[in-house]
């Protein structure tokens, strides 16, 4: 069972970054421990009810319901693989598994208190014109932390910026005027003063030992940067809201994102249940 596990996670990497396949690995890990314990010798022995009964058992040792939604993404998408390789008949993840581990609901803060965040960052740390750059990317055209990462100086294009996101497909993203002032005070000003010091390197956003700011690198600094107001998982999710909730199209706001369906851009639209229900009070002539 392992082998075939291993075989799965090879090909996740062939396709999405190392962060994804570790914590992929990690949690069927723990999956197939227990359904060793248990007594399972093969992936096809495994079944509906065994599933069902394991997230359960997660539960109940007080996993989040975001965490427990992990884990049971994780699994429907392993056990698609080994249909489509031929080593199980069918999914024993029920489509309906999700019901007991909705996914957490997270409001983001107002588009008046992101700019506040942003132009007050901490003026008192190291960096502060690379994480405010750093920060009008995540929020003002969406990016993931991990894409902030990832870009190359080469990757900012006049007024666009060119971003690999998950499974490296690529996309151009506008970038505006606020976040294309930043970026080129950053690669002017801050960004020239490390490079003088410890040479060139082709990643955008450099920590202060001249090298690339990992995924986990761009949260802390942000996290440290931005106080306790905003938090930078907030600033993603700001973007989408607040874009929704001034009419742009869902379909634009995909390409924006880099979502492979619409119904994972439309979990945004959850947020803005509250305005849905205002503007039927206010618009609609049955209320």
């Amino acid at each position: 069972m392992r082998e075939v596990m291993e075989c799965y996670l090879a090909d996740l990497g062939s396709r999405f970054e190392s962060a994804t396949v570790r914590g992929a690995r990690i949690q069927l890990a723990r999956f197939l421990r227990d359904a060793v314990a248990v007594g399972f010798s093969g992936w096809s022995d495994i079944d509906t009810l065994f599933v069902a009964c394991w997230v359960e058992g997660l539960h109940k040792q007080g996993l989040s319901p975001g965490t427990l939604g992990a884990y049971v993404s994780r699994l429907r998408h392993f056990f698609r693989w080994l249909v489509r390789e031929g080593v199980v008949l069918a999914n024993p993840v029920s489509a309906n598994l999700s019901g007991p581990v909705p996914r957490p609901v997270i409001r983001p803060p107002d588009a008046a208190t992101v700019a506040r965040a942003i132009d007050r960052a901490d003026v008192s740390r190291n960096n502060v014109e690379r994480n405010r750059a750093m920060m009008e990317l995540m929020y003002l055209c969406g990016l993931r932390r991990s894409e902030v990462s990832g870009l190359d100086l080469r990757d900012v294009r006049g007024d666009d910026v060119r971003v690999l996101g998950k499974g490296r497909k690529e996309r151009l993203v506008p970038l505006g005027e606020s976040a294309g002032r930043l970026l080129r005070d950053y690669v002017s000003g801050e960004r020239a003063m490390i490079v003088g010091r410890h040479g060139e390197c082709e990643a955008l956003f450099l920590s202060m030992y001249g090298g690339r700011m990992g995924s986990m690198g761009v949260y802390m600094a942000l996290k440290h940067s931005m106080g306790s107001t905003v938090n930078p998982h907030m600033l993603r999710r700001a973007c989408a809201t607040h874009m929704l909730r001034n009419g742009a199209p869902v379909e634009v706001l995909r390409r924006l994102l880099g979502h492979d369906r619409l119904s994972t851009t439309e979990f945004y639209t959850d947020v803005s249940a509250e305005d849905v229900r205002r503007e039927m009070v206010l618009r609609h002539p049955g209320w």
